[in-house]
């Protein structure tokens, strides 16, 4: 759709007198720009399952987020379909598949990390592929509604820069299929807390391989705390002074805190 007809269809709206709203759907950051000032919200549709790397649609997502500088906010789309029922549309060869929980849990939590400020899931819907005919993606599915609702205010939360080093020992494992950090993290200050998460400061950290992997943190935030809180879980970790210990298993997903709010 060329940028003029958007402006073009939004006029014709207003003048009948409508309270419009646009989101523009695209499968590229690199063409955000020129649509940046035409839509109240842009949907990045990133389906990478089956052909490409998981944290794919990571990183359109954050340099989406980048290019619109705030003008409006990034919706990252996440794939609930198997290409395999599709693969005319993609165009390009792959091993075909449905997502697994723990990609799709990795995708949604990877996409707020770099930015989006929320999320939405496709599913084709064709004589071939219902998605209510796979169980168990369509379990998961509804199970990651469910916490993103029960995470609200986590995903209404401000990312803020709190410095902090990292690294992963075990260099085999310190990239994904982007060539960047395989383990991706945001701290997250959440001023109105509800539900399961309360008021404080969070971090968000996203494993974004297939891989376990060893995760190594060290930041001033933790230095007067003695553990912190996994949220979620029923346990806590425990630093040595400044510094924490991770183990991820693939894709796998960790919310620490409150972080000020641990006990001492």
């Amino acid at each position: 759709i060329a940028p003029e007809n958007l402006d073009r269809a939004r006029r014709i709206a207003e003048s009948l007198g409508r309270d419009v709203r646009f989101g523009l759907s695209l499968v590229e950051a690199r063409k955000v720009l020129q649509y940046a000032k035409r839509g109240d919200w842009v949907f990045l549709d990133v389906y990478p399952v089956g052909w490409a790397p998981i944290c794919k649609l990571g990183v359109e997502v954050r340099q989406a987020v980048d290019i619109l500088n705030e003008k409006c906010s990034v919706i990252a789309v996440i794939q609930a379909f198997d290409w395999k029922y599709f693969s005319e549309v993609l165009g390009v060869e792959g091993v075909f598949r449905t997502p697994s929980f723990e990609e799709l849990r990795c995708m949604v939590y990877d996409a707020f990390v770099k930015g989006a400020r929320g999320v939405a899931f496709y599913s084709y819907y064709t004589g071939d592929w219902k998605l209510y005919e796979y169980p168990e993606l369509f379990d998961g599915v509804q199970a990651l509604v469910r916490e993103v609702r029960a995470y609200a205010a986590l995903f209404e939360g401000d990312h803020i820069e709190v410095r902090y080093k990292s690294g992963i020992p075990d260099t085999s494992f310190r990239f994904n299929g982007a060539f960047e950090s395989a383990v991706d993290g945001r701290f997250v200050s959440v001023r109105q807390g509800n539900g399961p998460i309360a008021s404080g400061l969070y971090w968000v950290g996203v494993n974004t391989t297939g891989s376990s992997l060893g995760f190594l943190m060290r930041s001033k935030i933790f230095s007067e705390l003695e553990n912190v809180s996994v949220v979620g879980e029923d346990k806590v970790l425990f630093l040595r002074g400044r510094d924490l210990e991770l183990n991820f298993a693939p894709y796998e997903v960790v919310i620490l805190g409150p972080i000020d709010g641990a006990m001492h």
